[in-house]
């Protein structure tokens, strides 16, 4: 078994390629397929890999720690698995059993299984930033598959979507449709489990404003 610490330099090709995402659990080895050609980069999402293990220990030109804490594996050659535990700086530890496949390298990122606290402050502020039209740092755009709400005065078209680790928050466009000026309880458009922001309370005929809402994940009605 040989250990590995960061510290050498590394020089490598950045690519726009989707990463593939593995939630990472200390009480069993995660299966991971690299590419036989070129290098496959493993990272841990908001966190360092600050030491490793692999096994066997002929196998070293296969595996290389950056001093950035990311993983570097190159695939070509490989043809028995490659068994690597990883520790990062936060404290996690995660057993990696790596094979390769045929197909185009695609980065891996290992996210941190430890639920992370949100308190009431950084969901406002989020829903906030949404309201301005600023994206909180952690969140990325997701595929829009929320429906339009609404009633008789009102409509509330659904036009973005953005998640992180923990929660999941939709954009809407709220229309006052009738022809008299219509005060807003975000409430209205809330479901179950949801909290609410809106840009403006109160919309003159044919005004729109931004509704916001946000959820944690897994809390679907």
């Amino acid at each position: 078994m040989k250990i590995y610490r960061s510290g050498f330099l590394l020089s490598c090709c950045l690519i726009s390629i989707p990463s593939w995402c593995e939630t990472m659990q200390d009480d069993r080895v995660i299966d991971i397929a690299v590419s036989a050609h070129g290098m496959t980069r493993v990272s841990v999402r908001d966190d360092e890999i600050s030491e490793l293990y692999y096994y066997p220990d002929d196998l070293s030109d296969h595996v290389q720690l950056h001093k950035s804490g990311h993983l570097f594996i190159a695939g070509e050659g490989l043809k028995r698995p490659l068994f690597v535990t990883v520790m990062t700086s936060k404290g996690e530890v995660q057993d990696l059993r790596i094979q390769t496949h045929s197909k185009s390298p695609k980065p891996i990122t290992l996210a941190s299984s430890k639920v992370k606290k949100v308190d009431v402050n950084t969901i406002q502020a989020w829903l906030e930033d949404f309201g301005r039209g600023f994206v909180p740092a952690g969140f990325q755009r997701m595929p829009l598959v929320v429906a339009d709400r609404g009633n008789a005065s009102m409509t509330a078209a659904a036009s973005d979507c953005f998640a992180n680790d923990s929660h999941e928050v939709v954009i809407f466009a709220v229309k006052n449709v009738g022809d008299k000026v219509i005060k807003l309880d975000p409430q209205h458009f809330s479901r179950p489990g949801e909290g609410v922001h809106v840009r403006k309370k109160v919309l003159k005929p044919n005004e729109i404003t931004k509704l916001v809402t946000i959820r944690k994940k897994g809390n679907e009605t």
